[in-house]
């Protein structure tokens, strides 16, 4: 699907969630994310009623065999990346690396209210916002692009 015209699927999220592509900067970009058809409603709202599309399933044949809401992919150029810290990935090994890191760090904590109460026992981590700013995820990124320039 080497087209010029963007996917119709999510076109307004994709623009605020996945933005132009990093390796050609074309804007026919989406995430991989692939949900089912799920045709009905079991129980109509009203006699007569007819079937609806309950969920989109993606047009992209990436993205039905990735399914990750995290990843990026280009239908310009096939470039696959990681929304989340803008990683290359391949369709081969389509989980980016830095999920591993995170699973691993001891740096998230509680959310505390004014008074230090906990108002949320899960723990956040304080780069959520912004991942490409924790330190162990720069130094991931610095070596990822390290071995790219290695093997050319």
């Amino acid at each position: 699907m080497n087209e010029r015209k963007p996917l119709k699927r999510d076109y307004f999220i994709s623009r605020m969630m996945v933005g132009n592509c990093p390796n050609c900067g074309s804007d026919n970009t989406h995430d991989c994310e692939a949900p089912t058809f799920i045709v009905s409603p079991i129980v109509p709202f009203y006699e007569g009623e007819p079937k609806r599309i309950e969920k989109m399933g993606s047009e992209c044949e990436v993205a039905r065999k990735i399914d990750d809401i995290t990843v990026g992919h280009c239908d310009d150029c096939s470039h696959i990346w990681c929304l989340e810290c803008g990683n290359k990935l391949t369709l081969e090994k389509p989980v980016c690396g830095h999920w591993e890191i995170c699973d691993g760090c001891d740096q998230a904590e509680n959310l505390r209210d004014n008074q230090g109460n906990i108002i949320e026992d899960t723990p956040t981590c304080p780069f959520d916002a912004d991942i490409t700013q924790c330190p162990k995820i720069k130094r991931f990124l610095e070596k990822e692009e390290a071995k790219r320039h290695n093997l050319r």
